[in-house]
């Protein structure tokens, strides 16, 4: 799942990783879950910690994190849901009784490894915390709608599903058309994809500026699920439910007509992954992935190759051939060394054959294309 640290601007996956900890107060938690299950949570807790008269316990591990805790989290929507208070230790404090990364030995602290035990929830050394401080976790849509990427892999070893609540529209790009999209669509992967449009121009002032307002704040949140949600590889494995205004959205006290009326779409789309082909799919995803690695790999020889080189960044240009390692960063032992310099060469030789001589995966490969970007993982 998806939830969003308001805290520290940023998206989380749930469960947190092996290397994150947070901490909750007995209190908080009785407001927001069942009385047995934050006792369970407690019993679970390898050690507790009291600061300032509070006693902060350790959210339970990956492995033993309460699905309902993370739906809560996930599921905060902001002025209808309560945010989800956690806690994060700060200075010199580490969970007692509970492993964190050793660090080599003989290998000093870095001031990266300081700042980064900040950022995941208090990771450090030491008998105590100096201090906590309040984290808020609130709805995981505000950054992420729709997190297919929690699903992915280079290739797929077996289909994974999604499902898009499509909700009415006058200004949708079915407005208009003589010919009506089914209320329970699923693309197939050569199906053409149709860019989202919402129309801003209205007769009243007021309402055409309400318009665009709200239309750069669905932007700033969904841009990311929209473009994913259109690429081949994803797009033919995202059943589409159409919903009236009666059905869903922020409608909390739906009939049980409505509702059997969504759940009957519900086994609609169901029936329409019975007919999904994983054959298609996975030599899609093949494609895409040849595709973006030949044009990623071209890049990564154009850029080790640059010429002219700056004189002053010669030195820098020559690390990754060299013997003579950046801290912190180093290879670990003349071994990883060696591999990494025939890695990089390996890449490079690749690189300047595939733009020379070709071939050019990207011709027939699906569109849009994708790209491969290295970017931090959430």
């Amino acid at each position: 799942m998806i939830t969003t640290d308001v805290s520290h601007s940023e998206p989380r996956s749930l469960p947190f990783d092996k290397d994150t900890h947070f901490w909750f107060l007995k209190h908080e938690f009785e407001t927001l879950f069942p009385k047995d299950l934050v006792d369970w949570m407690i019993r679970q807790a390898p050690e507790n910690r009291s600061f300032k008269g509070d006693t902060y316990y350790p959210l339970p591990a990956a492995c033993d994190l309460p699905v309902l805790v993370a739906t809560r989290m996930s599921l905060s929507f902001p002025l209808l849901i309560s945010a989800v208070p956690l806690h994060e230790s700060v200075g010199a404090g580490s969970i007692q009784g509970v492993a964190t990364p050793e660090r080599k030995r003989g290998r000093p602290k870095t001031q990266l490894e300081s700042t980064d035990s900040l950022a995941a929830g208090g990771i450090g050394e030491g008998p105590a915390a100096a201090a906590f401080r309040q984290c808020w976790f609130s709805d995981g849509g505000i950054c992420s709608n729709f997190p297919i990427h929690l699903f992915d892999a280079p290739l797929p070893r077996w289909p994974t599903f999604a499902i898009d609540l499509v909700y009415p529209d006058a200004n949708g790009p079915s407005a208009g058309n003589q010919t009506k999209t089914p209320d329970v669509f699923l693309p197939k992967p050569s199906d053409g994809w149709q860019a989202q449009y919402q129309s801003i121009a209205s007769m009243l002032a007021v309402k055409e500026l309400s318009g665009f307002i709200f239309g750069i704040i669905a932007t700033m949140q969904n841009w990311r699920d929209l473009l994913q949600s259109r690429a081949p590889g994803n797009r033919e494995r995202i059943v589409h439910v159409s919903l009236t205004q009666e059905q869903g959205g922020m409608n909390l006290n739906m009939s049980k007509e409505i509702l059997a009326q969504i759940s009957l779409k519900g086994t609609q789309a169901g029936e329409k992954f019975a007919e999904f082909s994983f054959d298609d799919h996975y030599w899609t995803r093949w494609r895409n992935l040849a595709s973006a690695m030949q044009r990623y790999t071209i890049k990564v020889a154009d850029s080790a190759n640059y010429t002219p080189k700056i004189a002053d960044y010669v030195n820098a240009y020559e690390s990754a051939r060299t013997d003579n390692p950046m801290p912190p960063y180093d290879f670990e032992g003349s071994v990883q060394r060696e591999e990494a310099r025939s890695l990089l060469e390996g890449l490079i030789a690749k690189g300047h054959e595939w733009k020379d001589k070709g071939p050019d995966f990207t011709n027939t490969a699906p569109r849009p294309l994708p790209q491969m970007q290295i970017t931090l993982t959430y």
